[in-house]
């Protein structure tokens, strides 16, 4: 088991050790650098000699995947942090964030409305908080924004997602993503006004709901304009974003690496062509946080995912419903960590923990 003292100082040290040796770049430049960092991870491994290699899946295991550790809570904060460490960056929530500007197009929605709240009594009544303020369409896209990042350098962010995956002994796994804020309440402002909008204690808390109340919006004739405000908000959200989502399967985790934007494209391209589609995907709210179901799109008995001890057993299912796919093969790793765990020199080196024990440790990995 690893020392919880001394792990941060040792896999600091390892990663680092990985990255100097591989050439790999120390600063995130693009989600494709911890994809890089992940490829070479997973092929060194190979090599029982390389120990920097097996300390690192052996630290995965132990504090993220393992089937009695992967439901804490803790385990998303401790991959946050062990993908930060790799290029020195601190999760965002630990640094003062402001509210970022809007698009134009989103201000000029938010005028309008502001506007006729200022003539409509309807409209009043809608935009007005339980405080008795007028809220906002830019002030709740732009707070949306300000929260998705969990790492962020410079213009590149990151958020990273760690859901619970498919093992023998509990193969109900989590395919619902919770992607962050979406303003469901600007999102259907005068476009949707008949009902009150809640999340999933007022009605939004399934697809079944969701497909109900878009039929609703179509029926009104109202469907195209949902469609170009969606779109809207939804490039402004998450094109700039780039996605880590891990899947915790005890001796694999399963990795997803891929751009905002290519999630962006699936969810309009299906709500073009057929709202059902879209609403398998495009699922629900809670607490005003939007969450995606993925199931669909990882596509287990097709690709046979939970299954696959490596990249090599994958089926590849590059596109749903016509549509390029982001749970494809091309953006996906599987790492798996039960050749670190028998690696008897590794053991046997932390088994003999001691006073020194990490400049013994450091001196056998890193030499």
């Amino acid at each position: 088991m690893l020392t919880e003292k001394y792990e941060n100082e040792i896999i600091k040290s390892v990663t680092n050790r990985l990255l100097e040796k591989n050439k790999l770049s120390k600063e995130l430049h693009a989600i494709s650098d911890i994809k890089d960092f992940f490829d070479t991870l997973s092929e060194n491994m190979r090599d029982n000699d390389d120990l920097a290699s097996q300390y690192i899946a052996f630290f995965l295991y132990h504090k993220i995947s393992e089937k009695d550790v992967r439901l804490r809570k803790v385990t998303s904060r401790t991959f946050e942090e062990f993908i930060g460490n790799i290029y020195g960056l601190s999760p965002t929530d630990n640094s003062n964030k402001s509210n970022p500007g809007v698009d134009e197009k989103i201000q000029e929605l938010s005028d309008l409305y502001v506007e006729k709240a200022k003539k409509d009594d309807k409209f009043k009544k809608l935009m007005t908080d339980k405080d008795g303020k007028i809220w906002t369409i830019a002030a709740d896209l732009s707070g949306n924004r300000r929260e998705k990042a969990d790492l962020l350098n410079d213009d590149v962010e990151v958020s990273i997602k760690t859901l619970k995956g498919w093992i023998q002994e509990d193969t109900k796994a989590n395919t619902e993503i919770n992607i962050g804020s979406l303003s469901y309440r600007s999102l259907f402002l005068g476009i949707h006004d008949e009902e009150k909008l809640g999340d999933r204690k007022g009605g939004l808390g399934s697809g079944k709901q969701m497909l109900e109340l878009l039929e609703k919006v179509k029926k009104n004739g109202k469907l195209n304009e949902f469609i170009s405000r969606l779109e809207l908000f939804l490039t402004y959200l998450y094109s700039n974003d780039n996605f880590l989502v891990a899947f915790k399967s005890d001796l694999k985790i399963q990795f997803f690496f891929f751009p905002g934007k290519e999630l962006v494209d699936l969810l309009i391209s299906l709500l073009n062509k057929d709202i059902e589609d879209f609403t398998k995907i495009f699922y629900r709210w809670e607490n005003n946080n939007l969450r995606i179901q993925v199931g669909e799109l990882l596509n287990n008995r097709k690709t046979k995912l939970w299954k696959a001890k490596s990249i090599d057993d994958i089926i590849d299912y590059p596109e749903y419903e016509g549509f390029p796919n982001p749970f494809s093969k091309k953006n996906m790793i599987i790492l798996n960590l039960e050749h670190a765990l028998k690696n008897e020199k590794l053991n046997k080196i932390i088994e003999s923990q001691n006073s020194s024990y990490v400049e013994s440790l450091l001196t056998h990995i890193l030499g």
